[in-house]
């Protein structure tokens, strides 16, 4: 879960983002939480919030793997080394952090099922759904209102 939620993670953005994978943890529980047929819990943490809401952005499946038999990943959980490399907004003097507000609400106003419905309907979203998960073509071939998403 470190690896795939980590803010500003190269190995996520070059490595993850628009391809599918799989997600091992160590902890039963996560792996019904963010299983693919069940919508993020109404009430929840902070922190499963933010996964949640970073994880949506990925093509994944999630499986329970003991802890005992995944040596690495319970190193990579207890000694986590800071990101070293910079991005292009920090390089240009620009500070790289944002902010999550978090709203709880006893009621939500749309549901994960009906978003991802609304998403297929429209036309900018299913083609940028359909790059992502392809390829981008060259900026030159690209329509006009296309080239704010590439």
């Amino acid at each position: 879960m470190y690896v795939a939620t980590r803010r500003n993670n190269i190995f996520r953005q070059q490595y993850l983002h628009g391809k599918p994978f799989t997600l091992l943890t160590d902890h039963k529980p996560l792996e019904r939480i963010f299983s693919e047929k069940r919508e993020t819990p109404k009430v929840a943490s902070n922190r499963l919030l933010r996964w949640a809401m970073i994880l949506n952005m990925y093509n994944y499946t999630i499986r329970y793997h003991p802890g005992k038999e995944n040596g690495p990943a319970d190193v990579l959980s207890r000694l986590p080394v800071e990101d070293q490399t910079k991005s292009k907004r920090e390089e240009q003097g620009f500070p790289e952090r944002g902010h999550l507000l978090t709203l709880r609400l006893k009621h939500l106003p749309i549901t994960k099922k009906a978003l991802v419905e609304a998403t297929k309907a429209d036309k900018i979203l299913k083609a940028i759904g359909v790059y992502i998960n392809n390829h981008w073509p060259e900026k030159a071939h690209l329509e006009k209102y296309m080239l704010t998403f590439y």
